[in-house]
């Protein structure tokens, strides 16, 4: 699928359910990822279940910029955002693990 159909298809989930249960959602997605971790650490859970939860979230993620621009769901305003404290934390990431070599 590409991005225009994804954008496309979460355009008509947010004007169909609305942000606030579209965030919900998101909580709940977050939520049942973390369950899954969990049993997946103490060897309870499985493959399966674990790429099944994070699907479910990744999903839920790329709506993200729709919904906090709503009631106009531009992404316009949320995605430049998103992007700088995702270049500075990765940027924070590189310098933890490479700093000591």
């Amino acid at each position: 699928m590409t991005q225009e159909e994804k954008n496309r298809v979460f355009k008509a989930a947010l004007g169909k359910y609305g942000a606030a249960y579209r965030l919900d959602l998101l909580v709940e997605e977050l939520a049942e990822l973390i369950v899954e971790i969990r049993h997946y650490q103490r060897g309870r859970g499985d493959w399966d279940s674990l790429a099944e939860e994070t699907a479910d979230v990744q999903i839920m993620l790329e709506q993200m910029p729709l919904i906090l621009a709503s009631p106009t769901p531009e992404p316009d305003n949320f995605t430049p955002a998103v992007k700088y404290f995702y270049d500075k934390k990765l940027a924070r990431l590189e310098r933890q693990v490479f700093d000591d070599e």
